[in-house]
């Protein structure tokens, strides 16, 4: 069962909208087969300030990641060649 909430608050103002962060610029590897996936996540993530590498397939993605070195990879376990 899911736990009970106390009480629900309604009156909280939402903090303000994420608009970037401080520090060395970021780099940040989507690999995934579909291009809509990886263009969601650029279009969410760029704009915060984070350097995008694309990779479309799994042979691509281990190729480059020792010469790329991102900061973080996202990756679709469930793409081909993984």
């Amino acid at each position: 069962m899911l736990s009970s909430v106390p009480e629900i608050l309604h009156d909280q103002k939402p903090d303000l909208p994420v608009k970037g962060y401080k520090g060395p610029r970021l780099a940040i590897a989507v690999a995934d087969d579909d291009p809509l996936q990886r263009q969601l996540m650029k279009d969410t993530l760029a704009p915060l300030g984070f350097s995008i590498i694309e990779y479309s397939n799994g042979i691509e993605c281990l190729n480059d990641l020792a010469t790329d070195q991102p900061n973080l990879l996202i990756l679709d376990i469930g793409m081909p060649d993984m």
